[in-house]
């Protein structure tokens, strides 16, 4: 169970998509309401019914609404989709319940005119639980499982292409020197050696194969920069936001929950591909192999 709940999940951050679910899940908080009344409810006249179910369908959708819309971009530095994981997708589930409970609390004991009290707080949170907890977090187990079988066996897919190709293209043998940002600082390498380009903070760092060893060298500047020199190399790609890759050197191809991970020959680490980039990346390297 420890090993599921640490596995990487997608995180989505689109306007529309996150909307939209947020509106979905505020009917559905209305409709589960109005039919099955629980919680008192089926103890008032129809027109308050009808009115107090709305209310609290318009207060989820507003509280959800803001937490998946307007908080991953205040703080950005948590929403990182490739250190999105399972665990803190389910902590993320159960914030929002908090704050759709707290405000539910609060709407009530204005509606009711009555003091606030920790009991009566504590029974709206368990309430909210109740409804959409246990739902919620099947849902996302599910959608890991799911997700993680649908990309591994696109990445055994595009392997098997790979593997049937046994030329590779030819990349040019002369050295490429790229600048640095000041104008000043310079790295030369061969093209045929390079694996990938990575952003790091202020810098960007060159990882190639020279003699059999996997080497590195750091530059001051900003892979985009980089990408704007070598747009000349069409065999680099920009396959996410912190990687530009050499998919001539790409060995093999694996998959998650939230899409490719592209490994090179001898090289542990794996290179994520954004998902906006998946299918990009899917034909380039059909093309080049």
């Amino acid at each position: 169970m420890l090993r599921i709940l640490k596995q990487p999940y997608p995180l989505n951050k689109k306007l529309l998509p996150n909307f939209l679910f947020a509106l979905a899940f505020g009917l559905f908080i209305f409709l589960f309401l109005g039919f099955f009344e629980p919680f008192g409810i089926d103890r008032l006249n129809d027109e308050v019914k009808s009115k107090i179910t709305m209310h609290y369908g318009l207060i989820t959708f507003a509280i959800l609404a803001f937490n998946i819309i307007a908080i991953p971009r205040l703080i950005p530095r948590w929403f990182v989709e490739e250190k999105w994981v399972v665990w803190k997708d389910i902590l993320w589930i159960l914030f929002h319940f908090l704050t759709i409970g707290t405000a539910n609390f609060c709407y009530h004991a204005y509606l009711s005119n009555t003091e606030y009290s920790l009991m009566q707080f504590l029974l709206f949170q368990f309430n909210t639980l109740v409804i959409g907890l246990l739902p919620a977090i099947i849902s996302v187990l599910t959608n890991q499982v799911i997700l993680l079988q649908k990309n591994l066996k696109k990445a055994q897919e595009l392997n098997v292409h790979i593997q049937s190709h046994d030329t590779p293209h030819k990349v040019p043998a002369a050295t490429i020197t790229l600048t640095a940002e000041n104008g000043k600082d310079a790295f030369t390498f061969m093209p045929d050696q390079l694996l990938w380009i990575e952003a790091e903070g202020n810098y960007i760092e060159f990882y190639f194969m020279k003699e059999g060893t996997q080497q590195s060298q750091l530059q001051r500047n900003t892979l985009t920069n980089a990408q704007q020199a070598l747009a000349h190399l069409p065999y680099l790609f920009r396959c996410h936001r912190k990687y530009l890759i050499n998919i001539q050197q790409v060995h093999s191809v694996s998959g998650n929950s939230q899409g490719y991970l592209v490994l090179f020959e001898g090289v542990e680490k794996q290179i994520p591909v954004s998902r906006g980039q998946s299918k990009a990346f899917k034909a380039l390297m059909q093309d080049a192999t």
